[in-house]
């Protein structure tokens, strides 16, 4: 009796621990996708302080964020996100932001792909 239940607890647990992944991965990338889309409006508006301060915040954000986040994505997908950061930070300070918008809209597709993707399920647990 007490191995089913050390068993039903460590159940239990995996599967909070994989909800929360979840919930919390789901979370980043639609908080990253909120911060880009302001960079996007800063940029479209031509105004070059907001659009740098603007870039500064989702840099911080990504900084913060990344490392939970790779934990949940593969590494590919990972390596693709990291180079559209840098690539998006260096336009902001190069002021071309056709391509910084274009180069944002792409790193908000990749964040709402790796969303809804992620689906739970037992083998995330185990």
């Amino acid at each position: 009796m007490k191995r089913l239940i050390i068993a039903v607890c460590m159940l239990v647990t995996g599967i909070a621990i994989s909800i929360g992944g979840y919930v919390n991965l789901k979370s980043i990338c639609r908080n990253m996708s909120c911060s880009v889309n302001e960079v996007i409006r800063a940029a479209e508006n031509g105004d070059a302080d907001e659009t740098k301060r603007k870039c500064d915040d989702t840099e911080k954000m990504w900084d913060k964020k990344s490392p939970l986040l790779g934990v949940y994505t593969n590494h590919s997908e990972m390596d693709e996100l990291m180079m559209l950061m840098k690539q998006i930070r260096q336009l902001s300070t190069d002021k071309d932001y056709d391509e910084l918008i274009e180069k944002c809209r792409e790193s908000i597709y990749r964040f709402e792909h790796i969303a809804e993707t992620e689906t739970p399920s037992f083998g995330n647990v185990f």
